[in-house]
């Protein structure tokens, strides 16, 4: 990813954020709120990104 090059850094794991969230939670959330995160995940709008400190 550009932003691990920009910082110097080894892309380790780059994964969506909220998809782990969706499944722990199922029908916890409303309806809204699981359309918003599906969307969010499905644009990669939300990532987490391990990176390897030099």
């Amino acid at each position: 990813m550009a932003f691990a090059q920009k910082c110097g850094m080894q892309l380790l794991e780059q994964r969506s954020f909220y998809t782990v969230a969706r499944k722990m939670l199922k029908r916890k959330l409303k309806l809204y709120t699981r359309i918003a995160m599906k969307v969010c995940d499905d644009g990669g709008r939300t990532i987490i990104l391990h990176l390897k400190l030099n």
